[in-house]
């Protein structure tokens, strides 16, 4: 039997959670959100960094997961033999809608620094979908939401060039990291992942990454530091 103080959304008090955002938007009150952490949601160990939540090939975990704390990233073979990283997810974000219809595992999931995460099993999400109209109708919209804003970025990243990829990725990530309400400067982004992966990510090699914030950081735009710190110093020139 599972801890109720260490598991359950609720319990964990998490206010960015993007499952207790789908159980507030569907109408359920503290005592309803509490069962769902309780009897629906465990959390994992804590994963160390470069650890795998789950591996391509693996039989898929059917399971939708939220970074409780901490970073992950998502990355797949492609048919050339390069890897590609295909996704970032940061506290609160949830991922896995591709595996819910997947027989096997298409991407690997790493933790990026060292990450809880809380994971909703696809027979339990079933139970409280049918237990719970309005909370389907939420995962459907996510579910929406999801493809969309991946159809989006695959369109948008044919056509763009690398300074707009890069300044749409600051903007987007920055924006991300605002919704969190850490309290720390509104313009400072911590990267938790490796240049080279939003290189792998944006479909761009290192050095013209590297190339274009060096670019904006001579044009004012933002400040860079050996330390994965990027100062975004005048957002409206990253529109």
């Amino acid at each position: 039997m599972r801890n109720e103080t260490e598991s359950g959304l609720y319990k964990h008090q998490c206010p960015q959670c993007a499952i207790r955002g789908l159980c507030v938007r569907a109408g359920f009150d503290e005592e309803e959100i509490n069962r769902v952490g309780n009897e629906y949601t465990h959390e994992h160990p804590p994963y160390r960094k470069g650890e795998r939540i789950f591996s391509a090939g693996k039989n898929a975990s059917r399971s939708l997961y939220v970074v409780k704390s901490g970073a992950i990233k998502t990355e797949m073979v492609m048919q050339n033999g390069f890897v590609r990283v295909t996704g970032f997810y940061l506290t609160g974000e949830m991922f896995g809608f591709d595996t819910l219809g997947a027989d096997q595992q298409s991407a690997d999931a790493i933790a990026l620094t060292r990450s809880w995460i809380c994971e909703l099993p696809a027979d339990r999400l079933e139970t409280l979908c049918s237990s719970s109209p309005a909370f389907q109708s939420q995962v459907i919209w996510r579910m929406g939401r999801e493809l969309h804003n991946h159809s989006n970025e695959s369109v948008m990243s044919r056509y763009l060039s690398a300074e707009k990829k890069v300044a749409r990725f600051l903007r987007g990530l920055l924006r991300r990291l605002q919704l969190q309400n850490t309290g720390k400067d509104a313009g400072l982004l911590q990267l938790p992942m490796l240049k080279a992966d939003i290189a792998s990510y944006l479909g761009l090699d290192p050095a013209t990454l590297s190339r274009v914030l060096t670019v904006f950081e001579n044009c004012g735009m933002i400040r860079l530091d050996r330390r994965r710190t990027i100062e975004v110093l005048d957002m409206s020139l990253l529109n």
